[in-house]
């Protein structure tokens, strides 16, 4: 039980942005989102009902561009937590 404690801290901001996408997913009827959330708590259950993580998410600019040879230019400004939702077209 401890190490599910301490595995759901350190996955809380991707916890985060799961909801984010649960919520955002045109593809699920309300009870499917409600049912994943539900074992989303089972698991994690502090964060699943958190609307923030203690720890700010990683700017891994630097990880894109040494160790996949991105340009430092062409690499969008780092995630800052907002999802926005949408077509390309």
């Amino acid at each position: 039980d401890e190490s599910r404690v301490l595995f759901c801290e350190k996955m809380c901001n991707e916890i985060q942005v799961y909801k984010k996408i649960l919520s955002s997913a045109i593809n699920l009827n309300e009870e499917q989102m409600k049912q994943s959330l539900e074992e989303l708590k089972e698991t994690c259950p502090v964060e699943a009902m958190a609307a923030t993580c203690g720890d700010p998410l990683p700017d891994i600019t630097e990880k894109l561009v040494k160790g996949r040879g991105y340009e430092k230019e062409k690499i969008p400004e780092p995630f800052t937590g907002e999802i926005s939702v949408g077509r390309a077209v």
